[in-house]
């Protein structure tokens, strides 16, 4: 008890930077403990990936990669790789891009003036991640996309998009993603491509999500505004009872086609057809189980929140 106290009074005594980094501290410690990702309301995702946060709370830290950041104008250059930080989101303040430089100082000093997104890192660590080596057909980190968190941000230009090396192959699933379409392009935020074409994302019809194993049959929700940022949650059953597609907490049911993943790889931004994301892309995630309806509420709670985007 005496050691307590005498840690407390020399604490009070201490010169004001000693006071601060006490400070700092104790905040990091709070922010570590509030903080709750996908990963924490529901585990055991198959790859899951962000450049604005982390998947799960033992993930928030400076060591976990988010996303590498190339020049615009070639894609030769490497001018970053985004890192979480002890808050659980990314950290924009540190200065560990090349030259020093933060990463909103280092992409504006990149030929072309800004960066695109060579690579979304898989934070579970099963693949390899998203990646385009095509540099036009990347997408542009947007720094302040959604409450100063950033995402990348699509024209709906051909292709471009981000895929997985890794293949998978699921009879029933749930992808989650959060993300903003600009115009009433049919285009998928997450999905699978190969002879399965199946997505979770928007149809042609504007400010309409929709849920697709096969790329034909839907399970379409109205209401979905776009120029709007949506939280997105597909569950899929094709040989059973369908798929559930949920956005921002309202919900639509029925039949999805019964196509089913086969050795397939993982797309963000894109459908198999070739048609990508007008719009702004800024997580998303593949789980090997079917979402229960709790579950859905507590993701979109997450999504929406204060560990999320808080909109």
């Amino acid at each position: 008890m005496k050691k307590i106290l005498a840690l407390v009074v020399a604490l009070l005594l201490a010169p004001i930077g000693a006071q601060a980094w006490w400070q700092s501290v104790a905040q990091q410690s709070v922010n570590v403990a509030s903080y709750q990702g996908p990963g924490d309301i529901v585990s055991g995702a198959l790859i899951w990936g962000s450049c604005a946060r982390v998947y799960n709370v033992s993930l928030a830290s400076t060591s976990t990669s988010l996303c590498d950041l190339v020049d615009t104008s070639t894609g030769a250059v490497a001018v970053c790789t985004l890192r979480g930080s002890s808050t659980g989101f990314v950290d924009l303040a540190g200065s560990y891009c090349v030259g020093s430089l933060t990463p909103a100082a280092a992409c504006a000093a990149a030929g072309g003036g800004a960066c695109r997104v060579s690579k979304v890192y898989d934070q579970i660590g099963g693949t390899a991640g998203w990646v385009n080596a095509t540099n036009s057909q990347r997408p542009v980190l947007t720094f302040s996309a959604l409450n100063g968190l950033p995402c990348g941000t699509g024209t709906g230009a051909a292709n471009t998009s981000l895929t997985t090396a890794a293949t998978f192959t699921q009879t029933q699933w749930t992808w989650t993603s959060v993300a903003k379409r600009t115009s009433s392009a049919q285009a998928g935020v997450i999905g699978a491509s190969g002879g399965f074409n199946g997505y979770l994302g928007f149809t042609a019809t504007a400010n309409t999500a929709g849920l697709t194993s096969n790329n034909v049959t839907f399970v379409t929700l109205g209401s979905v505004t776009d120029s709007s940022f949506h939280a997105l949650q597909g569950v899929a059953d094709p040989g059973g009872a369908g798929g559930v597609l949920a956005v921002d907490g309202s919900e639509a049911s029925g039949a999805i086609g019964v196509a089913t993943m086969s050795s397939n790889t993982s797309r963000i931004m894109r459908l198999a057809a070739g048609a990508s994301l007008p719009g702004d892309w800024c997580e998303g995630g593949l789980w090997p189980s079917l979402f229960d309806g709790t579950q859905r509420t507590n993701m979109n709670g997450n999504m929406h929140g204060t560990s999320g985007y808080n909109f």
